[in-house]
């Protein structure tokens, strides 16, 4: 798998987008969701490096449904309008992550 596969699959794996939720939340900023990935990546060795962008473009590939809208921020900052990723439920996002790398995962 290459970093964002594995990122992705690891969200997937604990069932939350962010690390102090305690359970699925449909909806994330880039920003942060961003950062996430870079901290990760740099725990695999910090040698891949993606643009915010490009990052976006792989994630589309493992979650194609997901969408990039204008939505409420993360705190510090709540109730700010800000750039937004928005995915479906955990059940399906982890289906089309299974078909994006074709294989089946068990999930428990």
């Amino acid at each position: 798998m290459n970093p964002t596969q594995k990122f992705w699959y690891e969200i997937l794996r604990e069932g939350i987008l962010r690390p102090y939720e305690k359970e699925w939340e449909s909806s994330v900023t880039t920003e942060s969701l961003y950062a996430d990935f870079t901290d990760f990546s740099k725990k695999l060795g910090g040698r891949w490096h993606s643009s915010p962008s490009n990052f976006g473009k792989e994630l589309k590939k493992v979650c194609p449904k997901v969408v990039r809208k204008k939505g409420k921020a993360d705190p510090p900052f709540p109730g700010e309008r800000t750039w937004c990723y928005v995915f479906p439920g955990l059940d399906e996002c982890r289906k089309l992550f299974e078909a994006a790398v074709k294989m089946e995962i068990d999930w428990s």
